[in-house]
């Protein structure tokens, strides 16, 4: 988790992603030989539990970007990483 709040603070996050990162759960699974990360970011996002068209939608769907991004530049990986709000619930989901 705090590898990824250092990646979030120095490639320009400045719209309070940094804060809404509470865990971060990764797994390496192997897949036709072939290893792939499956990972889970729990943010404090959509403190409100909303079923659709929550206001952090957008901050979920960049946090799923710069995820991807840090582990692709930094590791190499390709793989697939789900945000969830504070219940839990897949807010976004991506496969990079």
């Amino acid at each position: 988790m705090d590898e990824f709040r250092t990646y979030l603070r120095q490639n320009g996050s400045d719209d309070g992603l940094e804060a809404a990162v509470v865990d971060v759960k990764i797994e390496r699974i192997g897949l036709d030989g072939k290893a792939v990360t499956d990972a889970v970011v729990i943010t404090g996002l959509d403190p409100d539990l909303e079923t659709s068209g929550s206001p952090d939608d957008d901050k979920a769907r960049a946090l799923a970007q710069a995820f991807a991004d840090w582990r692709t530049s930094a590791f190499h990986e390709r793989g697939s990483v789900r945000v969830l709000n504070p219940a839990l619930e897949t807010m976004t989901a991506l496969k990079w």
